[in-house]
């Protein structure tokens, strides 16, 4: 049972990582297409933060793999 839980609370944890790399690239893509500067702005700093809620996500789920198991992420 206990392998069941911990293979969900993994699934969950890369689920909230794949999120929020798809927000930050959305995110990334629409600071190319903004012209105003209060909008950019804004993005930018929304993207910032998503960053940040980004590593703390990378970190929960590494921290729900085995020992010795570490993945390479395709982005910062």
């Amino acid at each position: 049972m206990q392998t069941i839980i911990n293979f969900l609370r993994r699934t969950l944890a890369l689920y909230a990582v794949r999120c929020l790399e798809i927000e930050l690239h959305d995110q990334t893509t629409a600071l190319q297409h903004v012209g105003d500067a209060a909008t950019q702005r804004a993005i930018s700093s929304a993207r910032e933060a998503t960053q940040r809620a980004l590593l703390a996500a990378r970190q929960r789920y590494i921290a729900r793999l085995a020992p010795g198991h570490c993945p390479t992420w395709r982005t910062a």
